[in-house]
């Protein structure tokens, strides 16, 4: 389907009357937050300006002449669902159940960031979004990892969203540290409660395999060839 800028801003806030008003203002969006947990099965947190495609996406929706083009620059946003409501017609409302921005997450953010600064003009931009629906969530895993190509995935990429890094990040929170499964996570959080899964998998291999020097310079290892025995469900993160 092809979908409005606004809209998808829209879908993702953290309020649901806005996410369920198909005709809120800009300043309703503007109030809310971007809903995080609605890329929870993205491989990425937000890149923000580290990334040279990131900072092109949002140039061109600040820009007048090219923004109505992003539609065919972008490659598009990949949406996974419980379920999909609608009625076949022009211009119908679509109701997605638990709705998971899979591959796009860096596009709809940097749309934010340019819609908070000029919003003018921006019912221009529309993107190419497909929808599945799915509660299959091996099928919604690899939907993640082929669809990312905007920028380059890695090992540590796809491997975020594997069943044992969720845990490890939620056992963790239990015990008031926060893990940082992706790259560039929860960075708000200060250093010392702050747990990075490339530094545990460095210190498994160092001490658990017994191979330090392998965990200092071939850190590729770690979500490589050697994932399985770092990470595994006898890793308890109160013994971690």
């Amino acid at each position: 389907v092809e979908v409005s800028g606004i809209d998808l801003l829209r879908v993702v806030s953290n309020s649901r009357e806005v996410r369920e008003n198909c005709d809120c203002s800009n300043e309703e969006i503007l109030s809310s937050k971007i809903n995080e947990s609605a890329f929870s099965d993205n491989v990425r947190v937000y890149l923000k300006d580290r990334t040279n495609v990131n900072k092109n996406i949002k140039d061109t929706a600040l820009d007048e002449n090219e923004k109505p083009k992003i539609f065919f620059y972008n490659n598009g946003i990949t949406i996974t669902c419980e379920k999909i409501d609608y009625q076949g017609s022009r211009n119908t409302v679509v109701i997605l159940k638990d709705l998971q921005i899979v591959n796009g997450g860096q596009t709809v953010h940097a749309l934010r960031d340019a819609f908070e600064e000029k919003q003018v003009g921006f019912d221009k931009i529309t993107l190419l979004c497909k929808i599945f629906e799915t509660n299959d969530h091996d099928f919604k895993t690899k939907i993640a990892e082929y669809t990312n190509s905007q920028n380059p995935v890695n090992d540590r990429d796809i491997r975020s969203i594997d069943s044992i890094q969720i845990k490890l990040e939620k056992d963790f929170m239990l015990l008031d540290f926060w893990y940082a499964r992706k790259k560039f996570q929860h960075e708000d959080v200060d250093k010392i409660k702050r747990i990075d899964a490339e530094k545990l998998g460095q210190a498994l291999m160092a001490f658990e395999l017994e191979m330090p020097a392998e965990a200092k310079n071939k850190k590729s290892l770690i979500f490589g060839e050697k994932y399985d025995l770092l990470f595994n469900n006898k890793l308890i993160a109160k013994n971690a």
